[in-house]
């Protein structure tokens, strides 16, 4: 018993002072990281549609939210371009429904994959194809100047029905 008399004081100098701290006020505040706002960066970029009173490639300006890492940025560009012009004064490169499904940086070349529709029918004749490619290399290396060329994949191939009469299998450089 006589080791009670210590454990007591030290129990009543604690009582003491939790009765000095106004009442509602909480024995320590927590402690919290400070919260920081991150504004989005919005960027003016330029997407390449088809004109639909002369088909031809048309620029098209729209925005998107920036990124600083280029393959963010390159997909977010696609993904404007694939989603189709707001303008009926233009035309989507590609079938309605196609969407990306991976982007991959080597050095200045972007490889982008897209996904095209089942049921997309070929596009008819070399110009069309042409339209197709450049919508796509051209809005790429405009935009994202760390790329100079776009190697592009279709569904997963340079070998696709939609695109005969191109070689997809090496990267094309843009033609403004």
């Amino acid at each position: 018993m006589a080791h009670r008399g210590p454990l007591m004081m030290l129990l009543a100098g604690a009582l003491t002072l939790a009765a000095c701290r106004p009442a509602g006020t909480p024995a320590e505040a927590p402690a919290s990281a400070p919260q920081h706002a991150t504004a989005r960066q919005i960027r003016t970029v330029t997407l390449f549609f088809l004109n639909a009173s002369t088909g031809e490639l048309a620029p098209v300006l729209a925005e998107m939210e920036d990124s600083s890492d280029p393959a963010t940025n390159a997909r977010n560009v696609l993904d404007l371009l694939l989603a189709g012009p707001q303008d009926p004064a233009f035309a989507p490169p590609l079938p309605p429904g196609s969407s990306v499904r991976g982007i991959y940086p080597l050095g200045d070349i972007l490889v982008a994959d897209l996904a095209l529709p089942p049921d997309a029918a070929p596009l008819e004749g070399t110009r069309n194809e042409m339209d197709a490619v450049y919508a796509v290399t051209n809005t790429v290396c405009l935009n994202i100047s760390e790329y100079k060329g776009v190697r592009l994949l279709l569904n997963g191939t340079d070998q696709s029905p939609l695109i005969t009469h191109l070689d997809l299998t090496r990267p094309l450089r843009p033609k403004l």
